[in-house]
């Protein structure tokens, strides 16, 4: 299995959604994360043919703490892992999506994506890693 992330902090997604090219760039991927996506609880980020898509957005914070929407994680799935895989766990704070992937007759893998807002940001968590479960 071949993975990659992307922190594409918004300024991409106006390419991501109008730009079939990006299956040339992840055509050898089967799992693609995006980070810092800045959609809405509930809203479809992106839909790419032949991947489907499991996200987690950051709630709204009360205005003062943030200005803007932010944080945010899709996680792309190749169709050939996409009836196996199912969102396992997320965190009620948008920073960690948790997918399991596997079937019956295979060991599942379990794959963590995690947003570690930057050093100074009001989202900064030093402790993060050491709640990853």
């Amino acid at each position: 299995m071949r993975a990659c992330l992307w922190n594409i902090h918004r300024a991409a997604i106006t390419k991501l959604e109008t730009h079939e090219h990006l299956l040339d760039l992840f055509q050898h991927v089967d799992v693609v994360a995006l980070t810092e996506t800045h959609h809405f609880l509930g809203d479809t980020f992106l839909v790419l043919s032949r991947f489907c898509c499991f996200d987690v957005a950051r709630p709204v914070t009360p205005q003062g703490v943030v200005r803007k929407h932010s944080g945010g994680i899709t996680v792309l799935v190749k169709e050939t892992w996409a009836n196996s895989t199912v969102v396992w766990k997320t965190t009620k704070d948008g920073t960690r999506i948790w997918l399991r992937l596997g079937n019956a007759f295979q060991r599942p893998l379990f794959l963590c994506i995690i947003h570690a807002a930057p050093q100074g940001s009001p989202y900064a968590d030093n402790s993060l890693f050491e709640h990853i479960c």
